[in-house]
Order: C-alpha cells, then sequence, then structure tokens
C-alpha cells in the first residue's frame, strides 16, 4: 500500500492522535440517569440479576469503542489516498513556452490555450494516474514532479512563463524519459503550435506513448529580424543602420518602420512587402547622440498583426571614450562651445603661459598660442604664433591676405562632407609640411590645414584664427573640430554587438553597494549581489534592462536570438523526434474524491454528540 496524499507519519499522526482521543472519552465514568421511584425493592426485581446487567453494559461499551476506533483509522488512512497495487498510467505534458506561443488571434495568445488544453488532461486522469507539467523554453523547466494533485497541477499550468525565444525540445524529450523511467505506463503530450519544433529522430521506449496536441492557425505577422548599429567614422555623432525585416505571412503587407532614440523619432520610412518577402535596409545617416536606437514595425494596413513581440527590436551604440580636453586659449568661445557639444569630453582650460596640467590628458588644444615644450600627447593648434623654439611639429610660412579654401582633401574623412569652399578668413598663414604629412586644405600652392605624426604623437595644424573667419557660423565647424578630437585619440567608431538572451552577462561597475537593483524590460525588479565591483546577471527576454547600484546606471540591450519564431505558419503534419503525432485519446477522469479534514471533523462531531446524549444521559 502506498500513499499518493498525505505521507505515513502525516497518516499516523492523525490516526495516533484520534485513536488517543477517543479512548479518553470512552474512559470516562458514565453519567448514570437518576430515577425515583415510590418502592425500590420492587423495581429491584424487576431489573433482575446486576452482574449479568454490567457483563452487558462492558460489551456494549467495548464494542462502541471499537467500532469508533475502527471510524477513526478509516478516516486518518483516507486522508492519506491509499492505492493498493495500483498501477496507473504516467503522464508528462510537455506546454511549448517559445516566442511564437505569443502570437494572438483576437484576445487569446496560443499560450493561452495551451494552458487550457493542459487543464484538459490534467482533469482526464484517472484515480491511480500521475502527471507532471514541463514548460519549454530555451530549456526545458520542470513545474511538478508526477503527481496525482490536480490544485498542484493546476497551479503549474498558470504559472508557465511567457515565450522569449526557440524551444529546445530534444532536451524536453530526454527530461521527459528520464521522468518515466522504472514506470511501465507513460505517455508523453506535446501541446504547441508546431511552428518550429526540430527534434532529431530517436528511439521511443516501447512503454511511453508519444502524442501531439497542437494549438493556433496561420496568421499574418511582420517582423524585424535583424537590427545593428555603428557609428560613422568620418561623423560619430551619426551612425550607420542596418536591418532586415520580413513578411511571414500570405497577404501583402504595408508597414511603416520608426527609428527613435530615446522616444525621439528620428528617421521613418514606409514599406510595402509582398508575401514571404525579405528586405534589408541600409540608412546610412542616423544622429546617434544616444547610446541606442529602437527600431518599431507600425503597420498601417486593416491585417491583425498575430506577433507584435517581433515588431520592435534594440540596437546599442557604442558609446565613445571619455577624453580629457585641456584648453590653452586667450578666450574663444566658439572653439569651447563646440567642444562642449561631446558630452564625452571633460574639459579644463589655461592661459598662455600657465603650466600645463600634470595628470593624464588625452588631447592639447592650444589656440593662439604654443607649449613651452613639445607635448606627448595629441594635440590641436589653431593659429599658432612664431615658433623660434621649434615647438610646433610644421614650420610655419609666409602670411596669407584674405586666403579660402581653393581644394580641399574630400577622401579624408576628417573633411569629407564638409563645405569649407566658401569660408572666408581675413588673414592666415602657410604652413610648411614635412614628408608624410597630409595637407587638407590648400589656397593655391600654400596649406592652410594639415594633419600628420610626429614621434609618433599625431596633431593637426590650422593656419588661420577661428574668430577672423566665419567658419564658427557654419555646421562644418564643430564637425571638422569633433572629428579632429576622435581621430587624433583614435577613439574610432567601433560595432557593439548587443546581447543575447540567455547568454551570461558580466558588468562593471564603480560602485561600492553590495548590490545593485536590476530592472526588466517587463518592468519586474530584483536584487543582484555584486561580487566587489562586478555584477553578473542572465537575461531571459530581449529589450533593454537597466542595473542601478547606488548612483550609476548602466543599460543592457539583450535581442531576441529565435527569428524563426517569427514565421507562424502551423506545419502540414506533426512530426517529433521522427514520429508522426496522433492526438492524445479522450479520456474521462475519474474524481480524486479524499474525505480529508471536512470527513475527520464530521467524525469528531458525531463520536461528540455520541458521548454527550448517550454516555453522558444527556437524554432522559
Amino acid at each position: 500500500m502506498v500513499f499518493a496524499a498525505w505521507t505515513w507519519p502525516w497518516v499516523f499522526g492523525t490516526l495516533a492522535a484520534a485513536s488517543a482521543l477517543v479512548v479518553v472519552i470512552h474512559l470516562l465514568r458514565l453519567r448514570r440517569r437518576k430515577l425515583e421511584v415510590p418502592f425500590l425493592p420492587l423495581f429491584e426485581e424487576a431489573l433482575g440479576d446486576a452482574s449479568a446487567a454490567k457483563k452487558v453494559d462492558w460489551l456494549r461499551r467495548l464494542l462502541a469503542l471499537l467500532l469508533s476506533l475502527a471510524i477513526v483509522a478509516s478516516l486518518a488512512l483516507s486522508l492519506g489516498d491509499p492505492r493498493f497495487g495500483a498501477d496507473g498510467r504516467a503522464l508528462i505534458v510537455l506546454v511549448d513556452a517559445s516566442l511564437s506561443m505569443e502570437a494572438r488571434a483576437g484576445d487569446t495568445t496560443r499560450l493561452e490555450e495551451a494552458r487550457d488544453a493542459a487543464r484538459r488532461l490534467v482533469r482526464s486522469l484517472g484515480r491511480h494516474d500521475e502527471a507532471a507539467i514541463v514548460a519549454v523554453g530555451e530549456a526545458p523547466l520542470p513545474l511538478t514532479p508526477l503527481t496525482p494533485d490536480v490544485e498542484t497541477l493546476d497551479h503549474a499550468i498558470a504559472s508557465i512563463p511567457r515565450g522569449r525565444g526557440a524551444a529546445d525540445f530534444d532536451a524536453a524529450l530526454s527530461l521527459a524519459f528520464d521522468m518515466l523511467a522504472g514506470r511501465s505506463k507513460g505517455e508523453i503530450v506535446v501541446v504547441s503550435d508546431f511552428s518550429r519544433v526540430d527534434v532529431a529522430a530517436r528511439t521511443i521506449p516501447d512503454h511511453i506513448r508519444l502524442y501531439g496536441l497542437p494549438v493556433g492557425g496561420a496568421s499574418e505577422n511582420l517582423a524585424i529580424e535583424a537590427f545593428a548599429t555603428r557609428r560613422l567614422p568620418r561623423d560619430p555623432s551619426r551612425a550607420s543602420v542596418l536591418l532586415r525585416v520580413q513578411n511571414h505571412g500570405a497577404l501583402t503587407r504595408k508597414a511603416r518602420l520608426e527609428l527613435r532614440a530615446r522616444d525621439v523619432l528620428v528617421e521613418a520610412h514606409d514599406l510595402s512587402l509582398e508575401p514571404g518577402e525579405a528586405r534589408t535596409l541600409d540608412v546610412a545617416d542616423v544622429p546617434a547622440l544616444e547610446d541606442r536606437l529602437e527600431a518599431r514595425l507600425v503597420p498601417v494596413d486593416a491585417i491583425p498583426e498575430g506577433l507584435a513581440e517581433d515588431d520592435v527590436a534594440f540596437a546599442s551604440i557604442a558609446p565613445r571614450r571619455p577624453l580629457r580636453v585641456h584648453v590653452v586659449s586667450p578666450g574663444n568661445l566658439f572653439l569651447e562651445a563646440a567642444l562642449l557639444l561631446d558630452p564625452t569630453l571633460a574639459l579644463s582650460d589655461a592661459r598662455p603661459g600657465d603650466p600645463l596640467p600634470e595628470g593624464p590628458v588625452d588631447l592639447f588644444v592650444f589656440d593662439r598660442a604654443l607649449p613651452e615644450a613639445r607635448v606627448a600627447a595629441p594635440a590641436i593648434y589653431i593659429a599658432p604664433p612664431d615658433d623660434p623654439a621649434g615647438v610646433l611639429p610644421v614650420a610655419l610660412g609666409p602670411k596669407l591676405k584674405a586666403p579660402y579654401f581653393e581644394e580641399t582633401k574630400r577622401e579624408d574623412p576628417l573633411v569629407a562632407g564638409l563645405r569649407l569652399y566658401d569660408v572666408n578668413i581675413l588673414e592666415g598663414r602657410s604652413l610648411v609640411l614635412e614628408k608624410g604629412d597630409v595637407g587638407l586644405g590648400q589656397f593655391g600652392k600654400h596649406t592652410l590645414l594639415a594633419r600628420g605624426v610626429r614621434d609618433g604623437v599625431p596633431f593637426l595644424v590650422m593656419g588661420f584664427a577661428i574668430q577672423e573667419s566665419d567658419l564658427p557660423l557654419r555646421i562644418a565647424f564643430p564637425l571638422l573640430l569633433l572629428r579632429s578630437v576622435d581621430a587624433l585619440t583614435r577613439r574610432d567608431a567601433v560595432l557593439r554587438l548587443p546581447h543575447r538572451v540567455g547568454e551570461p552577462v558580466e558588468i562593471t561597475l564603480a560602485s561600492s553597494a553590495g548590490e545593485a537593483t536590476w530592472t526588466t524590460p517587463s518592468g519586474a525588479t530584483r536584487a543582484l549581489p555584486l561580487d566587489g565591483d562586478r555584477a553578473r546577471l542572465v537575461p531571459l527576454e530581449p529589450g533593454v534592462h537597466l542595473v542601478e547600484a547606488g548612483a550609476e546606471r548602466t543599460e543592457l540591450v539583450v535581442e531576441r536570438v529565435a527569428a524563426a519564431e517569427s514565421d507562424l505558419t502551423p506545419p502540414e503534419e506533426l512530426r517529433l523526434a521522427g514520429v508522426e503525432l496522433e492526438a492524445p485519446p479522450d479520456r474521462v477522469g475519474e474524481p480524486l474524491r479524499r474525505p480529508m479534514l471536512a470527513l475527520l471533523a464530521l467524525a469528531a462531531l458525531l463520536l461528540l454528540l455520541e458521548h454527550l446524549f448517550y454516555h453522558r444521559r444527556w437524554i432522559e
């Protein structure tokens, strides 16, 4: 005999306590009923032999005690749901929890349909059957062991998580086989839309039956299949964006593709996609002042969208390394304003003749000034004065009246796309270049703008004062200046790949707090312990994750990895592990009737009434 509900200790503990209570009640002294009579000897003669009456009374009491103990034992054993040699079936329900199960038909998702189907399977269990619920996502997640408890199974079905990626049914089948090991009869029911169920052929054990229960139907769906971005080398404030969108439906679809930076619309394209068409878009010039971009497909037709989760994607733009820039100038608001456009630059300034800072400096800017000796860091020289000490990396030529840029080196990334030919200059100075230097702007045979490298240190020289020109009034000025900062410091524009769902992520935080707060795209928050200055997490949903520790905030862009989940077309036949699946047979479940505490309370009440009304003689 085995117990399927309460365990042996609970059953026999309850039996012992209830039996002790019954014995105590029966051992209490009987309260005899008083009866007044006119002549006692007459009634004694009528009662007969007193000893015989006592024997009968003792036997009656013993039988009542044994009957009470039998009732208590039966009720206590029923709490354990005893099973005598029963060999019911063991059912494993594999519920697809992939992204495609979030596809919606009306107000119902495929996952909700799968939950309803799993509940019907649970309610078909017989008295000797057991079942287990397994959610199949990126990895199989067993939500219950094999159990006959319908309430436990219902709770597990309700807690099946939403799909975020692909479903690993290969690992799920291996887990189900392990759970059914040692069982004489086993069944596995796969509840899925079967849109992307790909499992290699394998041998199914003879004692296990494999069934399939499809949910959902055909749906129209547009999807962003890929999304990446990088800063432009010629202008780090702009970015190049690459997207791939596809129509997975059977109808022609129209949609609007929006690119947003922190909810600000920066680019939009109208699309019309034929059935099954995939299109790649290369958007070459997008503002990239923020550290991430959001792409969103907005259908403009009246066709219901099957899956909204794949209409949104995020891409991370590699942040530029913070730089310390030291400006030496008698005063130049144009120069300072242009440098302040880049929030990653930490500026410090000084007057000509002041000592240079002792700490590390990434870039020097000398405006109408020169250092006492050559600096070991990259430098920009603007309208340098005469240089008798030879500090300037190039020699100065003759003065030029009203020069202008007759020619620029258009293929050079510092001046590519900039209109410099119509810049008006009051006075300038010709620059004498050495071998290897690059002239970026020419006035006849004279060089007005040049860059090069001396002793491994890059430099840029501008042969005129920007206050004596209209260059600060043009958009070309901050672009030229900020491009020069990036080029001289070798702060290249790089491709920053997003993190992927299910992959471990380790981030470094400067905060001294022992714990960080992790906020997922769905808004859930959880505590994240820190190992020194490092935090480790495994994101399980795509989108933007936020990690906060003290005043420090770090954002992680996580992309979905299962692009194939966007194809919602149902298969023509149900196959899994090389086996064609049939629907599970219809069964009418045998209710699991257990008296439980209600019957125990009823038995206790009957025993109490029996004691009060019979043994204690409350009834006259």
